[in-house]
């Protein structure tokens, strides 16, 4: 599953703070 970088870095964002929880 590879996506663009302009939406992974807000996904990337979005699964780090998910993950932190």
């Amino acid at each position: 599953m590879l996506l663009h970088d302009e939406n992974y870095g807000e996904l990337k964002i979005f699964f780090f703070c998910f993950m932190k929880f």
